[in-house]
């Protein structure tokens, strides 16, 4: 997502848009070069959208446009989209991981939003990359590390949905998760709740520089034999879990800055050079 800042004359206009008002019109298939140049096919790339600071949509890529929305903001149902608001108009600078569920795709999808913004000792926003991507990217790592039955694991951010989510639950353990995402989503803070649900063991391991947090339920019987040595293994395979995630994300986009940081160099050696020179 980062080596949009490549794209130095799509940056310059964001910010002269943000600061005069000036159109993005030109930019309308943006979205769609960026999507087929900088994304492969096992990143499982749903949509990119990209906003001015108005909030107004200045190009959009849909890998099938039938099935999910041209507008985040503009939708029949509830893309989530109230997240990303406060997060672009609010202080936090960090990558935000949030997501939905689309029905039109039937399909949970995992979103990540980057502020964009000068770089310069203002830093002021200038506007925002949206990529949503498939869940299945992040629960095919998830279910590798249950199997066992009775067990349900899902990430969810506090005051957020679902993010993705994978076990052998029974009726009764997704009866419960579904009501227990819900008090994490509007309610509580997840230090509140209990330990034992309907004869259910509830385990959490958080990531708190993304606001990511791992839940699992386990069914009592399966706890009965080896409790503390199983529920040791658990929490170790779910901090693994988060820290395989954050180091994906980490690597990423040390990988996509690398771009960004060598232009920087070259355009110090530049001033450097020009400096001697006078």
């Amino acid at each position: 997502m980062l080596t949009i800042y490549i794209e130095q004359e799509l940056i310059s206009d964001l910010r002269s848009a943000a600061e005069e008002g000036t159109s993005m019109k030109d930019y309308y298939w943006r979205s769609w070069y960026f999507a087929r140049k900088r994304f492969t096919k096992e990143d499982q790339l749903f949509a990119v959208y990209l906003y001015d600071m108005q909030d107004q949509l200045v190009s959009a890529y849909r890998y099938n446009a039938s099935s999910f929305p041209r507008n985040l903001y503009q939708t029949e149902y509830d893309s989530n989209s109230a997240r990303i608001y406060d997060y672009v108009h609010g202080e936090p600078s960090d990558l935000m991981i949030s997501g939905y569920y689309n029905p039109d795709a039937k399909r949970n999808v995992v979103r990540f939003v980057l502020k964009l913004h000068n770089y310069d000792e203002a830093r002021e926003n200038i506007g925002y990359l949206v990529c949503d991507i498939n869940s299945n990217a992040l629960t095919s790592i998830m279910s590798k590390y249950v199997d066992v039955d009775q067990v349900c694991l899902w990430l969810q951010s506090v005051d957020d949905q679902v993010i993705a989510m994978t076990g052998r639950a029974s009726k009764s353990q997704k009866r419960i998760q579904k009501q227990l995402a819900k008090v994490i989503e509007n309610y509580y803070h997840s230090d509140q709740l209990e330990q034992e649900y309907d004869g259910n063991y509830l385990i959490k391991v958080s990531q708190k520089e993304y606001n990511l947090e791992a839940f699992v339920l386990v069914s009592q019987s399966l706890l009965t034999a080896t409790q503390k040595s199983l529920i040791r293994t658990l929490r170790i395979i779910m901090a693994g879990m988060i820290g395989a995630i954050v180091l994906l994300v980490f690597f990423l986009s040390r990988w996509m800055t690398k771009p960004v940081e060598c232009l920087q160099n070259l355009a110090d050696i530049s001033v450097t050079h020009y400096s001697h020179s006078l």
